[in-house]
C-alpha cells in the first residue's frame, strides 16, 4: 500500500514538472482521480512546477546557444521548429506582455489552459526581455494562481458529479 502511494506521489511530481500539464494538471488529477485533496500536496506540487519554470527560464539562453552552435541536420531542423514556435508565441502574447509587462506575464502564466503556464511563460519572458526578478515573481504568482483555479474547478466538478452518480 505504501509503495503504491509513493508511486502515485512520484507520478504527481513528474506531471507537475511537464510542459503543458504542470501543477494545474497534477492537482486536478490528485483531486479527481486519487481523492487527495490536501494543502501540503497543493503547495509542494505548485512549488515544483514554479521551480521548473524558473530553471527553464535560466536555461533558455544555453539551449539557444547550443542549438545555433553547429550546422548538423538535427540541430538545423530543431532550430527551425524552435524558431517557428517562438515566432508563434511572440505573435500570440505581444499584445498582453509587451503592453502590460510583469502583470501581463503573470496573467498569461495564471490562465490554466493549454498553451500557457510556467514553461511557456519562461519562454515569453525571454522573448520580451522581462527582468529576471520580475520573471521569477510572475512565475511564482502565476503558478500559485493557476493551481488555485485548477484546485477550485476540480473540487467543484467533484462536488457537482457527486450529486449525479453514474449507474
Amino acid at each position: 500500500m505504501m509503495e503504491m502511494l509513493e508511486y502515485e506521489l512520484l507520478k504527481l511530481i513528474a506531471l507537475s514538472m511537464m510542459p503543458a500539464f504542470e501543477a494545474r494538471a497534477a492537482i486536478a488529477y490528485a483531486v479527481i482521480f486519487m481523492n487527495m485533496n490536501n494543502i501540503p500536496l497543493f503547495i509542494i506540487l505548485t512549488a515544483i512546477s514554479a521551480i521548473t519554470g524558473i530553471i527553464v527560464y535560466y536555461f533558455i539562453e544555453l539551449f539557444e546557444k547550443w542549438i545555433r552552435k553547429d550546422r548538423s541536420f538535427l540541430k538545423k531542423t530543431l532550430r527551425k521548429i524552435y524558431e517557428k514556435y517562438i515566432d508563434h508565441l511572440r505573435d500570440k502574447t505581444r499584445k498582453y506582455v509587451e503592453k502590460y509587462g510583469f502583470l501581463g506575464l503573470t496573467v498569461f502564466i495564471m490562465i490554466p489552459l493549454p498553451g500557457s503556464g510556467v514553461w511557456t511563460g519562461a519562454l515569453v519572458a525571454n522573448i520580451f526581455n522581462i527582468k529576471p526578478r520580475d520573471t521569477v515573481l510572475a512565475i511564482i504568482i502565476g503558478a500559485y494562481m493557476s493551481s488555485t483555479i485548477s484546485w477550485f474547478l476540480s473540487n467543484l466538478g467533484v462536488l457537482i458529479f457527486s450529486y449525479f452518480p453514474i449507474l
